[in-house]
């Protein structure tokens, strides 16, 4: 049986009813596609400009839910036109310059991810019996985030992997990510 986390979901998840429901809603708020808009000329992609006028409201909005206690989870729309893999480290720096506390961002991507999918007692968390792939990196992402942007192994179905290059890259140099205060 495979028992990493794309093998759990693929025998576990089967359609929308998993994601929220009774089990309660997560917000999830992808701030990488609202900033990487930002990134490219108008003349490529004509609602730029209305996203670069709007985003410290976006961010505002981010710092409200956070205040609420809005339960979140970490996504970066993959796939979308201006997500790349590789991009969830900065969407995790961007949660917190909204003012989601550290350790609560890294729970985004864990134990509340998990909780989304209605796989809480078997994603999310290392503990025996659960399906876990790890990322162990340079540093202590408590202490700064910016240490989930340097993996040096990755776990996943059992197999140990050594990344290629020594940080996740700066997908837009200077123009991005914004990450205001």
């Amino acid at each position: 049986e495979n028992r990493s986390i794309p093998g759990t979901l693929a025998r576990r998840v089967g359609g929308n009813e998993r994601w929220g429901g009774s089990r309660g809603a997560r917000w999830v708020p992808t701030m990488t596609v609202q900033e990487n808009l930002t990134c490219f000329d108008d003349r490529v992609l004509g609602w730029t400009r209305g996203n670069r006028a709007a985003l410290p409201g976006i961010y505002t909005s981010l710092e409200r839910l956070v205040a609420a206690g809005v339960p979140m989870c970490a996504g970066t729309d993959l796939g979308a036109l201006v997500v790349f893999p590789g991009e969830l480290p900065d969407e995790l720096l961007r949660l917190e310059a909204g003012g989601l506390p550290r350790l609560e961002v890294l729970r985004t991507a864990t134990t509340h991810a998990a909780k989304l999918l209605g796989l809480e007692g078997e994603l999310g968390a290392v503990r025996p019996g659960m399906a876990a792939d790890l990322v162990l990196v340079a540093g202590d992402p408590t202490a700064d985030l910016r240490a989930m942007k340097r993996p040096r192994l990755v776990g996943c179905g059992g197999r140990w992997y050594r990344p290629t290059h020594p940080e996740t890259p700066d997908f837009w140099g200077e123009r991005g990510p914004v990450l205001p205060h």
